[in-house]
C-alpha cells in the first residue's frame, strides 16, 4: 500500500520486490501511476533472482582465484595494455597499480624476447592461434630481469575478432637458476673426466 501511495503522490514509476511466504517465491511489482489511476504489472521473477544469485557467487569465485595471487594473472586488449591484473603480478613486476595501468606488456618485455612474444600475440590476433605460451624475461622496474612462463588464451567477439586476452605469469626464476647450475656441474664433470 505504502508503495502505491508514493507511485501516486510522485507520478513517478516504481518497482518493489516482495518475497510471497507460502510459495517462496519471489515477486516484482511495477506501479505505473498516472492521473487517472495505477496500473499494476506482477511478475515471477524467483530464476532470475536465482541466476542473479549464481552470477554474483560466480563472480566472487573468479575475483577471490584472481586475486588469490598464485601467479600474475592479467586481462589485457588487442592494444597490449593491461586492461585487468591482480596484485601478484604487480609485485613480481615491482610496479604499482596506478604504474601498470600506464605501461603495455610489449614495454616491459625484455628486448631479446620481444620479436618471438609479439610474432606469438600476432597469429592469435589474425585468427589462426587462440593463445600460446613461452618462457621470457620481463624488465622489472627496478632494471632486474624476470625469468617467467607465460600462458595466453585469447576470447573472440562473435565476428571472430580477439576482444581480449587472459594471460597467467609464473615466475620461473628459481627454476632457471638450477637448471643454470645443473649445466655448470655437468660442464665441470665433462672437464674433470677428460
Amino acid at each position: 500500500k505504502r508503495a502505491c501511495e508514493e507511485a501516486m503522490r510522485t507520478q513517478r514509476p516504481l518497482a518493489v520486490e516482495s518475497l510471497d511466504p507460502p510459495s517462496a517465491r519471489c515477486i516484482e511489482s511495477r506501479l505505473y501511476p498516472s492521473p487517472d489511476g495505477l496500473t499494476i504489472l506482477v511478475a515471477e521473477v524467483s530464476q532470475r533472482k536465482g541466476a542473479q544469485a549464481a552470477l554474483r557467487a560466480s563472480e566472487q569465485r573468479f575475483r577471490h582465484f584472481f586475486d588469490a595471487g598464485l601467479v600474475g594473472m592479467a586481462i589485457t586488449v588487442p592494444n597490449t595494455t593491461w586492461g585487468l591484473f591482480n596484485q601478484r603480478l604487480c609485485d613480481m613486476l615491482g610496479y604499482s597499480a596506478e604504474q601498470m595501468r600506464h605501461l603495455t606488456w610489449p614495454e616491459l618485455t625484455h628486448p631479446d624476447d620481444l620479436a618471438a612474444d609479439l610474432a606469438h600475440f600476432e597469429r592469435v590476433n589474425a585468427g589462426t592461434s587462440d593463445g600460446y605460451e613461452m618462457d621470457k624475461r620481463f624488465i622489472r622496474s627496478d632494471g632486474s630481469v624476470l625469468h617467467a612462463s607465460i600462458a595466453v588464451r585469447c576470447e573472440r567477439n562473435a565476428r571472430g575478432e580477439a576482444e581480449r586476452y587472459f594471460a597467467i605469469v609464473a615466475d620461473v626464476g628459481a627454476r632457471k637458476q638450477a637448471e643454470a647450475a645443473l649445466q655448470l656441474l655437468q660442464e665441470e664433470a665433462i672437464t674433470h673426466s677428460q
